[in-house]
């Protein structure tokens, strides 16, 4: 799999995300609330992520079963994280990634490099990330997961956002 660069741009706001896995598919999505309608997405084999119109994230999908996660019982996020959202995502050149989780498998890093990281960026409330002096993605951070059957938690939790209102920064 080849990783992503993102550029990043300031904002307004922060929008929220959930991750939801699906456990019968391995599947890890995440959600953004208020929601956009993507327009088009970069595609890997274990990944994929989707951009609306502006190019700013509005879906994230993980195609990595739990039982292949790597867990790291001292795994902590980054602490210091700048505001900014992601936008146009463009593929780097480097094969391979990690997927690194805590003991309750309730955050997921997505390690594309071990380098240190120049920055962190909080994307969304629960999503945040890594990223080199030349703006390619590190670690792609998803620090919500809550268990899903049947998408019915991420479709109740999207319903309740349409009267979101998002938060300044």
């Amino acid at each position: 799999m080849r990783p992503f660069s993102i550029a990043f741009r300031g904002s307004w706001f922060i929008p929220e995300a959930h991750g939801f896995y699906e456990a019968p598919e391995g599947v890890l999505g995440v959600a953004f609330r208020p929601r956009r309608r993507f327009e088009y997405s970069l595609e890997a084999e274990r990944m994929s992520i989707e951009l609306d119109k502006k190019g700013e994230l509005a879906y994230i999908e993980v195609r990595q079963p739990k039982e292949n996660w790597l867990v790291v019982p001292r795994l902590l996020p980054p602490q210091h994280l700048y505001r900014s959202r992601a936008f146009f995502p463009i593929p780097a050149q480097k094969d391979g990634e990690e997927y690194l989780t805590n003991l309750t498998q309730n955050i997921l890093c997505v390690e594309f490099s071990t380098e240190p990281a120049w920055r962190a960026v909080e994307i969304a409330n629960s999503v945040s990330a890594e990223v080199s002096p030349d703006f390619k993605l590190l670690r792609l951070w998803i620090l919500r997961i809550a268990e899903d059957f049947g998408n019915k938690k991420e479709l109740a939790w999207l319903k309740a956002g349409q009267l979101y209102l998002p938060h300044p920064i």
